[in-house]
């Protein structure tokens, strides 16, 4: 009976220094201090699987310059493009509902398919005044198109600028989801003081048609470079510079 019993306590013994030894040098449970760590948390500086890098603007290099008779400024535009002049001056109150007025610069891609239209109304909103000054002119035009959408034009607006140095105030607008109306451009200021001026995609930011250029917006803000237009967070010296 002496070596079983001599066997058992040498057992116990290994065992009791074996727990010992786990605690002392094995991993420690997180009990009580706080959340414990997930080990599929992904770090925190890894970017986000839906972000995607900015699109390039389009290049506006071998564009023609079309000089309006009805409004007195240049616009860059594709040189396949179909060009159709202002017949008259555009009027708040009497063109606003009307997508085709003849109030209005048109340029019609080769396809006919994609049209962008410019324009420009006499106002008393300063070219140095601030931008909310401009989004209140975009809410009274946008009443007077008969959209049932006007509560939300200005949702995910983006800031522009006419000119680079002076940053005269403009809006873009329709290129937030979910992408259900036109893309618009709305500026004053400088070389286009005593005037707002609109620019028009007649397209959704993801409709079809518009793909081929890379969606409604960057269609849009092709044609404003042209015009010394462009966002504030990405101030483009190309044309005027300055």
């Amino acid at each position: 009976m002496k070596h079983p019993l001599l066997a058992m306590a040498v057992v116990a013994l290994l065992a009791v220094v074996g727990v010992a030894a786990f605690f002392a040098l094995g991993p420690r449970l997180n009990i009580g201090s706080g959340p414990v760590q997930s080990p599929t948390t992904a770090p925190t500086d890894r970017p986000s699987p839906t972000a995607g890098p900015t699109p390039a603007p389009l290049d506006t290099t071998l564009w023609a310059t079309y000089s309006s008779s009805q409004y007195g400024f240049p616009i860059g535009h594709p040189a396949d493009w179909d060009v159709e002049p202002a017949e008259r001056a555009w009027d708040l109150d009497r063109d606003a509902a009307d997508w085709l007025s003849p109030a209005m610069d048109d340029f019609t891609s080769p396809t006919g398919d994609v049209r962008v239209s410019v324009w420009a109304v006499p106002t008393d909103v300063d070219g140095f005044a601030p931008r909310s000054d401009v989004e209140t002119w975009i809410e009274e035009y946008c009443g007077k198109t008969g959209s049932g959408s006007c509560a939300g034009i200005l949702d995910g607006a983006v800031p522009m600028c006419v000119e680079v140095r002076d940053c005269h105030p403009g809006v873009l607008v329709g290129v937030t989801p979910p992408f259900e109306r036109e893309v618009q451009a709305f500026f004053t200021g400088g070389e286009y003081a005593g005037q707002m001026v609109v620019v028009t995609v007649w397209r959704a930011e993801n409709d079809p048609s518009v793909a081929r250029y890379g969606g409604a917006r960057r269609l849009i803000e092709a044609f404003l470079l042209t015009m010394c237009v462009s966002p504030d967070d990405t101030r483009e010296p190309f044309p005027c510079g300055g």
